[in-house]
């Protein structure tokens, strides 16, 4: 692991230190150079790395390559100007396409990596540019593709994450368990009926390939059986989640709370007491909105004053939590 400083270290043996000792670098000692600031996640980074490959290309003892590119288009990966950096490595990019270098499968991957922070649309094309130009995604390529239209509220995302695991499969990868999630998401969010047969597949595929559910997933397919009135599935799955030592989200409990405040199910009225005693215990502080749920939710099985008491204490659990409570919690109590 690099220590601070060890960029600038880098930088001076391979510019005074070198010098001194009458030895020329290679352009592996530039690449080293360059690629030690990219690893320093430091601001100034894309603009040292670009210094030494510009020195770089005037040495005419060496010739700059793709890891020299690659090296200087990873700095942009920790940029803070997500817009800015997708655009200098667009040109980095550009440059090393006219300059007669080859991109290698890093180098495409390290790209589509920065655009899908800014531009999904832009990293999309990349991805396409990439295939033609016949340099097969590895599995990095891939999971950046799935977790960039994962989290995507574009109305197309679900089709792209879908094609992205078929073809993903079909090249042999494996997801891990944030492409699983986004593929969970994916489905559930395409508008097919059968969306929750084909996220239970996916789940348990999840398992077989030996990777452990986060919160985050047992979350979405709690949401896609609750959207579908699956009752007895969201509960399972809950279940699940508890029995994995995982702490239900306050988003996890407000779906809950939802599907069985609106439900006919002939167990409703024992879950969400179950719920109410669980979200007692758990570490999490519900916001208006999940107050406003959890409050409704019991109004179907408790008496007014019952009601106004569990609110109450629910209310005075937020307070001794150190939180302040929104205006939409105090109006509800």
């Amino acid at each position: 692991t690099l220590q601070p400083g060890a960029p600038e270290t880098c930088e001076q043996l391979l510019f005074r230190r070198l010098p001194e000792l009458k030895v020329k670098p290679s352009i592996v000692s530039y690449n080293t150079v360059m690629a030690a600031w990219a690893r320093s996640g430091d601001d100034s980074a894309f603009t040292r790395a670009s210094k030494i490959f510009h020195r770089a290309a005037l040495d005419e003892s060496v010739a700059v390559n793709c890891i020299s590119y690659s090296s200087v288009l990873s700095t942009l990966s920790k940029f803070n100007d997500k817009a800015r950096a997708g655009k200098l490595a667009q040109e980095v990019f550009s440059d090393m396409v006219d300059s007669s270098v080859t991109p290698d499968r890093q180098s495409w991957t390290t790209l589509i990596g920065i655009l899908a922070k800014c531009d999904p649309k832009a990293a999309q094309n990349t991805f396409q540019d990439m295939q033609r130009a016949g340099c097969t995604p590895n599995a990095v390529t891939y999971t950046t593709m799935l977790n960039m239209w994962g989290s995507s509220e574009d109305p197309s995302a679900p089709t792209h994450v879908l094609e992205l695991f078929r073809a993903m499969r079909g090249d042999g990868h494996k997801l891990d368990t944030i492409g699983y999630t986004s593929l969970i998401s994916a489905i559930g969010r395409s508008g097919d009926p059968d969306s929750p047969s084909r996220a239970i597949d996916v789940f348990e595929q999840m398992k077989t390939d030996g990777l452990k559910p986060d919160l985050k997933a047992y979350t979405i397919m709690i949401s896609i059986m609750a959207r579908g009135d699956i009752h007895d599935a969201a509960y399972s799955i809950y279940l699940d989640l508890m029995r994995n030592g995982l702490e239900p989200s306050e988003v996890t409990f407000t779906t809950l709370f939802n599907m069985w405040g609106r439900s006919r199910h002939q167990d409703a009225h024992e879950r969400i007491e179950e719920l109410y005693e669980a979200i007692c215990e758990a570490n999490i502080v519900a916001d208006g909105q999940a107050f406003r749920s959890m409050i409704r939710a019991l109004g179907r099985c408790n008496s007014r004053m019952t009601i106004a008491r569990k609110a109450e204490s629910l209310l005075s659990r937020i307070i001794d939590f150190g939180a302040r409570p929104d205006l939409m919690a105090f109006q509800t109590v």
